[in-house]
């Protein structure tokens, strides 16, 4: 049986734009395919994606770092939303990827500080 790649149509008007949430357990296997498509898409396409991670076990930082190692080359087109509990979990590198951080911090609780 032969596998035909997939093609993407470049489409003119305004830029496509994907947007995945990690919210659940995923293995290793999900980050290798989402690999996989993400740089598939990000190279024929001018798409831009936004990765929101909301939820993320400790032992699926390595693939999500993985993940990321294929998509710096994108990483002008590449948006990462992290909730503020995973700040210490989630290594990503902001000079290569827009980044931001949803949420307050641990045991903020909107009182005034004073200095």
């Amino acid at each position: 049986m032969h596998h035909r790649p997939t093609r993407f149509a470049a489409t003119k008007g305004p830029t496509p734009a994907l947007s995945l949430t990690l919210s659940g357990v995923v293995d290793r296997r999900f980050f290798r395919r989402a690999a996989r498509s993400l740089e598939r898409l990000l190279a024929r396409t001018p798409t831009t994606v936004t990765l929101r991670i909301e939820a993320l076990r400790e032992v699926e930082g390595p693939h999500l770092e993985r993940l990321l190692l294929r998509l710096r080359r994108y990483g002008d087109r590449v948006s990462i939303v992290v909730d503020e509990r995973l700040r210490q979990i989630v290594r990503i590198d902001s000079s290569v990827f827009k980044l931001a951080y949803q949420g307050r911090p641990p045991g903020f609780a909107g009182e005034a500080v004073e200095v």
